[in-house]
């Protein structure tokens, strides 16, 4: 048999045929093996959602409160029903701590105090706590807290299941309340319950007879009553044991009955009948309760109603209900002869501001003793409010009499008070008023004594004033011009005039002062001088200063958009002293100056000396503000007298303008020369400039221009125009206003 060959070339092939195939066996069944753990580990996971699913779903549905922290207590997670009883979001929650939420006073008392006796072997502690929600109502809550620890025996979480109970709380805490309350009445009655003959006499007595009366029941037992009764209450107090036994009905009684002591208290009593079984009374049961306390203070309410508590005067109540009889008097008598004087005291705040309330106070007492003994024990000195004093003369022959009293008092005052080893000088200002049949009311009186009193301020207090129809009509004038103010503001009845401000070297155009005129639908064009004292008194300087200074703004960037000349000018504006304290000033000069597009640069704002002088800490800050935008201050009206020198070095001003009275006087060479100069030398020394107004004549310009005063305005220039003049003086700011203004 011959041997078979076999070609190498098959067999090799063969060999690697069969490698293939095992490779690729192999192969597949680890693609296979992979896919079958990665089926399983698909499962698993999706096991693991279905199960994180589901515990999301009871946690998320479970009415409890569910929490996990870290061992500090940081939240990590917490489920609805605790961030709707909290009325927190979610995201406020986590990340918080417990202590974040806990009430402090809980908190003092370490309530979470079992986290830190957590272990292994004792991983749970109970707490109920008060917290804090949303609505800043106080919760309680009772806490199941489970510590979860490592292998070695750390704490790395807290899971805690909560429940609401502030409910159970506020019952338990009104059952409480509700037992606090009847104990304390059952403990501390004093009530007296006592039980009567038909006579009166005591059959019981409770013992709370002992602390009220100071007796003991025994020693009341078959007495009396009516002995210990106050001898002026006896017949009311037998009438309603009287109206009792007629008509069956309970009757309250008030009256005084005497202790042991001797002294008396209040009691109110209610009595009732006790019947028997036909009908008939057979005693009496009477219950009383000390209502002396209650008396004392319906006793001091009435006292207080008519007497002002300070000085121990009538008040306004008291001298209401007098003048009224008085009225009625005189209108059955009109020739009854009876004044009514209105006092001020003058300048009392300053008193109050420098000494102090106490030392205010003391005086208006030693005032109102003063006061009483000027007068007679028919007249009436009422204390109206603050200070302010009425006084009545009854009886008065002629107004001599009462010109008498009104100077008797002013002498008075004039003598030196002393309080606290200080000497007080005060005056007052007084009204009088006759009462006539033309009154119908008391509030007339003290309205017309009020008005002549005014008028004797602006005599110059210290004196007095007699009514008469001319102040009445004066006030109604002023009342009505309030009224027309008011509707102004409303109907944007104000327009602003501007008057020019030159250099006095060159004569160019500096700027303009902004001054606000009033379009009167009757009365016409009103300058300041006629309507601001009383924008002022009202409080609409307010808003009226802050149209102003709008209004202005507003025409200074309409110019600085249309003429390119106005880039650098400088618009005055001035501020009273109610727009200087107002805490808002500040925010609304940067809202404006934002809104209109203006620069701080271009601003002055003057104010006058008086308000430098007040509260000067505050307006040193707050021009020290307005300063850091760029506006500058001037000082207006500087010299008239205000001794504000001592304050120029503190307060961050940059000009000085001189008032036009000094400027007038110029002329007539008396001691203004000195007193211009020695300003503009000031201004100097301090580094600021100088604005003279009111210049009408070439000789007080030219006496100004040799004492280089810087800037002027005046009618010699121009008078304050209108809007669209002012605007001819821009287009022309490059040439002299002395030879522009002969062109207007």
């Amino acid at each position: 048999m011959s041997p078979i060959l076999i070609d190498p070339t098959t067999f090799i092939s063969t060999i690697i045929l069969v490698g293939v195939l095992v490779v690729s066996f192999v192969l597949s069944q680890e693609i296979k093996r992979r896919k079958q753990s990665e089926i399983q580990r698909q499962m698993a996971e999706k096991a693991l959602q279905e199960s994180e699913s589901r515990y999301r779903l009871v946690v998320e549905t479970q009415s409890d409160f569910i929490l996990h922290s870290l061992p500090d207590t940081t939240i990590v997670f917490a489920n609805p029903s605790i961030c709707q009883a909290l009325g927190f979001s979610l995201t406020e929650i986590i990340g918080k701590k417990w202590s974040d939420f806990a009430n402090p006073e809980d908190l003092q008392r370490d309530v979470f105090k079992g986290l830190s006796e957590l272990t292994p072997e004792s991983p749970t502690f109970i707490a109920e706590n008060r917290d804090s929600r949303v609505d800043g109502q106080i919760g309680w809550t009772q806490w199941i807290n489970r510590g979860i620890f490592n292998k070695i025996g750390q704490l790395v979480e807290i899971q805690s299941v909560g429940r609401d109970i502030t409910a159970l709380k506020q019952v338990e805490m009104a059952l409480r309340q509700n037992e606090e309350r009847l104990q304390l009445v059952t403990e501390n009655m004093s009530d007296l319950v006592c039980l009567h003959q038909l006579d009166g006499q005591y059959l019981y007595v409770t013992p709370s007879c002992q602390s009220l009366l100071g007796y003991s029941p025994t020693e009341l037992l078959g007495q009396d009553p009516y002995h210990w009764v106050h001898p002026e209450d006896q017949a009311q107090f037998r009438q309603a044991s009287n109206w009792l036994t007629l008509t069956k009905n309970a009757v309250p009684v008030t009256y005084r009955m005497r202790k042991k002591t001797g002294d008396y208290i209040w009691l109110e009593t209610l009595t009732k009948p006790i019947f028997d079984t036909e009908g008939k009374i057979i005693h009496l049961q009477m219950t009383s309760r000390d209502v002396s306390a209650q008396i004392k203070v319906e006793q001091q309410l009435r006292h207080d109603a008519f007497y002002d508590a300070l000085t121990g005067l009538p008040n306004r109540h008291m001298l209401i209900e007098r003048l009224n009889q008085i009225i009625k008097r005189v209108k059955r008598s009109p020739a009854l002869k009876i004044a009514v004087l209105f006092l001020d005291l003058d300048h009392f705040k300053v008193i109050n501001d420098s000494l102090g309330h106490l030392i205010g106070d003391q005086l208006l007492m030693a005032v109102a003793h003063k006061l009483n003994t000027c007068i007679r024990e028919i007249d009436l000195a009422v204390r109206l409010g603050g200070d302010e004093f009425v006084i009545v003369l009854e009886e008065v022959s002629s107004i001599g009499d009462v010109v008498y009293i009104a100077e008797r008092i002013l002498r008075e005052l004039q003598s030196p008070i002393q309080l606290h080893d200080r000497d007080i000088f005060i005056t007052t200002s007084i009204g009088i008023v006759w009462v006539t049949s033309n009154h119908h009311q008391a509030e007339d009186l003290i309205r017309d004594a009020d008005l002549a009193m005014y008028q004797a301020k602006s005599q110059g207090r210290g004196c007095y004033a007699i009514f008469n129809s001319t102040m009445h009509l004066q006030a109604l004038q002023r009342l009505n011009l309030e009224n027309d103010l008011r509707k102004a503001l409303e109907n944007q009845e104000f327009v602003l005039y501007y008057q020019p401000i030159v250099s006095l070297k060159t004569f160019l155009l500096q700027g303009f002062e902004a001054l606000i005129r009033w379009e009167h639908p009757q009365r016409g064009l009103l300058t300041p001088n006629q309507f601001i004292s009383v924008a002022e008194e009202t409080g609409l300087i307010i808003p009226l200063g802050r149209w102003v200074f709008q209004q202005a703004c507003q025409q200074l960037a309409t110019w600085q958009q249309g003429i390119s000349t106005a880039k650098n000018l400088k618009l005055s504006i001035n501020l009273s002293a109610q727009q200087l304290q107002d805490p808002q000033l500040l925010n609304q000069l940067i809202q404006i100056i934002q809104t209109t597009g203006i620069q701080g640069e271009n601003l002055i704002l003057e104010i006058t000396e008086s308000m430098l002088i007040e509260n000067v800490e505050t307006t040193r800050e707050l021009l020290a503000q307005i300063q850091l935008r760029g506006i500058q201050v001037s000082i207006d009206d500087f010299g008239k007298g205000y001794s504000s020198l001592s304050y120029l070095h503190q307060l961050s001003v940059n000009g000085l303008k001189i008032d036009r009275a000094f400027i007038h006087k110029i002329e007539q060479a008396d001691k203004n020369y000195t007193l211009v100069d020695i300003i503009i030398s000031l201004s100097n020394l301090l580094g600021l400039y100088t604005v003279a107004e009111g210049i009408e004549t070439s000789q007080q310009l030219e006496w100004l221009q040799k004492r280089q005063c810087e800037f002027g305005q005046g009618f010699l220039f121009s008078k304050p125009v209108p809007s669209e003049l002012a605007e001819k003086f821009l287009n022309y700011c490059d040439q002299r206003l002395d030879s522009l203004f002969k062109t207007q």
